[in-house]
C-alpha cells in the first residue's frame, strides 16, 4: 500500500494501480487495510479514466471499511464524487460531495480530511460557477490540511484558488 501511494505521489498511476490491487489480494492484509488499498485503487482508476472499475473498487471499499474509517470513507466518496462528475452528472456529484466533507467535519479528530475531500468539492462548486462558495471552500479546506499536516494537498488547493 504504502508503494502504492508513493507511485501516486509521482505521477505513476499505473504502476500504483497495480500494486495496491496486489495488495487488496492479500491474505494477510486485515480489512481496514484492505479497505484503503481498494480506495485508492479506485482513485487510481478513476484517475485513468477507468469510470466503472473506479467505481466498482469504491463499492468495495465503502463495503469493507463500513463507517468505522474517514480517511478510507472520505477518499471513497471523493471518487465517487469525480465519476459522477466525468459523467456530467454535476448535481449528483455535488450532493455527493457535500456528504462526504460532513462526513470528514465530524469524524473524530477532523481525520476525514486527510484527504482532500474540499479540494473535490472546490472543483464541482467551480463547474457550477458558484466561485464564491468554491473559494470558501477551498480555503477551509486548507486550512484543515495545514491544521492536520497534509502538505501533499496544499499545492493542489493553491491551484484551484487561484
Amino acid at each position: 500500500i504504502c508503494l502504492g501511494h508513493a507511485l501516486l505521489a509521482v505521477g505513476q498511476v499505473r504502476d500504483a494501480l497495480r500494486e495496491l490491487e496486489r495488495a487488496v489480494q492479500s491474505a494477510a492484509l486485515p480489512a481496514a487495510e484492505r479497505a484503503a488499498a481498494w480506495a485508492w485503487a479506485g482513485f487510481a482508476r478513476s484517475s485513468l479514466g477507468d469510470l466503472d472499475g473506479a467505481a466498482a473498487a469504491e463499492a468495495e471499499a465503502r463495503a469493507a471499511a463500513g463507517d468505522r474509517d474517514p480517511l478510507t470513507t472520505s477518499i471513497a466518496m471523493s471518487t465517487i464524487a469525480r465519476i459522477a462528475e466525468s459523467r456530467g452528472r454535476l448535481g449528483e456529484a455535488r450532493q455527493t460531495i457535500s456528504e462526504a466533507a460532513r462526513l470528514a467535519d465530524e469524524s473524530p479528530g477532523r481525520q476525514g480530511h486527510r484527504f482532500p475531500v474540499r479540494v473535490t468539492e472546490g472543483r464541482i462548486l467551480i463547474e457550477l460557477d458558484r466561485l464564491g462558495e468554491a473559494r470558501s471552500t477551498l480555503s477551509a479546506g486548507m486550512r484543515a490540511s495545514e491544521e492536520l499536516g497534509v502538505r501533499f494537498a496544499l499545492a493542489t488547493y493553491q491551484m484551484y484558488l487561484a
